[in-house]
């Protein structure tokens, strides 16, 4: 019984709206507040609970239950697209009573356990599952409670779930006495629920008395009448007997004692079927997966704001998009603005971990095709089962193991890059030629938010605006000396600095200390000079609405990204002559990468000259709107795709290797 509509079952409402099984409705079992999630409920049952005791809340939720099958799933679960789908096909078996998935990222690595008589988890087990399935087998087989469906009939005759038997036992319950009953639980490895990560959901927790109690409970009164009740409570002697111990042991014979087994449901008045609507798609849509460093990208980040722009630009338009990041937290599923995020647990060899996920995910569906960047690809160029190509957005040197770079680019048939001159300067890095077949340039895809953001902290100076990371190569350095510079010539500027300051640098400290350093020395900027650190991409938003102008002194690597993103904004750019830039900035704005005097010059004409600023914030403006609107690109993007996708399936496949 879930208390408020949390961000959690957001996700889980807008992923069952993309089930390919249409037939289904939702009822959503509330605690005592049901009449907040009116907003949020639309085209759903929603019925109240009056206890925090989720065997009732299920209960409840199986009498208002118009359908055939009832399935269950947690407040903090989202299911896959085809989830329904695979639970229905289990119940071709008519004696079939109960159908249960996997918990993909949970540990649950099968769609069913099995337990005892005293009611232990035991280790899941491989088909064929008859041997367990005999009623009143020592052992049985459990679904899993996150992912599970039962025939309505036969929940109501059994009792449905026992609501005092507590929520550790109440499903080993259920599915023991569904099994006596001659019924058959059928595990379907397709039908896979993932937890998310917004939330972390826990069952009620119980004192270790109770949880005795509970146990004791269950296993007197569910013994196999073969085996004498003495051996059952063989099971629970200890060596040191506890009061507290002792007590709940007899408490817990005691309610056995008592017990008889629940009596079936009662049914509330006829339900109409409130069918949940579904998403319609149209036309031939994609199932792609990208990988990246971090989502949600940072201001620090342009590599990762890229694929995330591109993922959720094609997730709006009905593609199916796995995103996949390493994360240093447990791993877990998100759906985010109608992309699926993989967060998996970093591991020391990154590359087979992704490889192992994207594998086991096309076990359940056709990929159409992966995008990996760097040499984390490696695994998945080189299992010729999967169609990857390989991203590169960086001017920076492949990293990866001693042989690694070479291997991927030999290996992989097909590239891609945001332009032709990346392309070249890894081939300078990497010896080339490549042995790829295809070769195509996908220009950086940056949605249009100038519209959403206004300025918010209106200065009298100029307000120059510094977008990167804190070290050497984006040039950070060389754009405190020239400010300086500027500030001692009498003009009014100030500077805003966001980057990733905070992890230690080769010397010793971290980014953000040496820049502070290094502007304390330089005359005139304390007061001038402010350390953003990292931004989300909101507040990165910001940051372009209120500043006047963008300097990108790069010294190495792609200012693509945060050059159109200010040029969307409408802002004069300032940039190091690097490929990246020297496609959509003329020649005025640009300096050779490191001059600090070239890029003093260009700063200087901007911080004097206000109209200036003005006619080059419009001509960027303009080149974004001609050249790199967000729906143009993605159209692009998704000829590209289409291309490597029938480039591939022109192939002979083969095997993974």
């Amino acid at each position: 019984a879930v208390e408020s509509p949390s961000e959690d079952l957001h996700a889980l409402r807008d992923t069952l709206r993309l089930q390919t099984h249409s037939a289904f409705e939702v009822v959503l079992v509330t605690g005592p507040n049901a009449e907040t999630f009116a907003p949020f409920a639309a085209s759903m049952k929603v019925v109240e609970c009056p206890s925090s005791n989720l065997a009732r809340a299920k209960n409840i939720g199986i009498r208002h239950a118009a359908g055939e099958v009832v399935a269950f799933l947690d407040p903090c679960s989202i299911p896959d697209k085809e989830w329904l789908s695979e639970l229905v096909r289990g119940y071709a078996n008519e004696h079939v009573g109960g159908v249960g998935g996997l918990i993909a990222n949970s540990g649950n690595s099968d769609p069913c356990y099995t337990a005892d008589r005293l009611g232990n988890r035991l280790d899941a087990v491989p088909p064929p599952y008859g041997a367990y399935q005999i009623p009143y087998t020592d052992r049985y087989i459990c679904l899993h409670p996150g992912n599970a469906c039962f025939r309505r009939s036969h929940l109501l005759a059994v009792g449905g779930f026992d609501e005092g038997i507590g929520e550790e036992l109440y499903y080993t319950d259920l599915c023991m006495r569904l099994t006596d009953r001659g019924l058959l639980l059928q595990p379907m490895s397709g039908a896979v629920v993932y937890r998310t990560g917004n939330t972390i959901y826990h069952p009620h927790e119980y004192p270790a008395k109770k949880s005795i109690r509970n146990k004791v409970r269950f296993a007197v009164r569910s013994a196999n009448p073969l085996t004498a009740r003495a051996n059952v409570l063989r099971q629970f002697e200890c060596d040191q007997p506890e009061d507290d111990r002792d007590r709940a042991l007899w408490e817990g014979i005691a309610l056995a004692v008592q017990d008889h087994q629940p009596p079936a449901l009662a049914e509330t008045p006829p339900s109409l079927f409130m069918s949940f609507p579904v998403s319609q798609s149209e036309g031939p849509l994609l199932t792609l997966c990208f990988t990246t460093k971090q989502v949600p990208p940072t201001s620090s980040d342009a590599e990762s704001r890229q694929t995330w722009n591109r993922a959720r630009g094609l997730a709006a338009r009905g593609h199916e998009i796995h995103l996949f990041v390493s994360v240093r937290d447990a791993g877990c599923v998100d759906f985010e603005q109608g992309v699926w995020i993989h967060r998996l647990p970093a591991a020391q060899t990154e590359g087979v971990a992704l490889h192992r996920a994207i594998a086991r995910l096309a076990e359940n569906r056709p990929l159409d095709l992966i995008v990996a960047r760097e040499c984390e690809a490696i695994y998945c160029v080189l299992d010729r089962a999967l169609n990857c190509v390989l991203s590169l957005e960086s001017a920076t040197p492949l990293q990866g193991e001693d042989g690694t770079e070479p291997l991927l680019l030999n290996s992989v048939r097909q590239i891609i890059v945001p332009e032709q001159a990346l392309l070249n300067r890894i081939r300078r890095q990497h010896g080339g030629p490549f042995a790829p077949a295809v070769i195509h340039l996908c220009p950086p895809a940056v949605p249009d938010r100038a519209s959403e953001f206004s300025p918010s902290c209106p200065s009298s100076a100029v307000r120059i605006l510094f977008v990167g990371t804190g070290d050497s190569e984006h040039g950070a350095d060389l754009f405190l000396q020239a400010l300086a510079t500027l500030i001692r010539e009498g003009h009014d500027a100030e500077a805003v600095l966001t980057f990733d300051g905070d992890a230690p640098s080769p010397t010793g400290p971290s980014q953000r200390i040496l820049l502070e350093r290094a502007a304390a020395t330089l005359p005139g900027l304390r007061r001038r000079v402010h350390f953003a650190g990292e931004r989300s991409e909101d507040g990165l938003c910001q940051a372009y609405a209120d500043c006047d102008v963008v300097c990108l002194p790069y010294r190495v690597g792609a200012a693509a990204v945060p050059g159109l993103e200010a040029m969307a904004f409408g802002k004069p750019v300032v940039a190091s002559n690097q490929g990246s830039t020297r496609e959509f900035l003329g020649h005025d704005s640009l300096f050779r990468p490191g001059d600090a005097n070239g890029l003093t010059d260009r700063l200087r004409e901007l911080i004097a000259d206000a109209d200036l600023r003005e006619c080059r914030g419009r001509e960027g403006r303009r080149v974004y709107e001609a050249r790199f609107a967000f729906n143009d690109v993605l159209d692009a993007t998704l000829d590209v795709y289409r291309q490597f996708i029938a480039v591939a399936a022109a192939l002979p496949r083969r095997d993974a290797q």
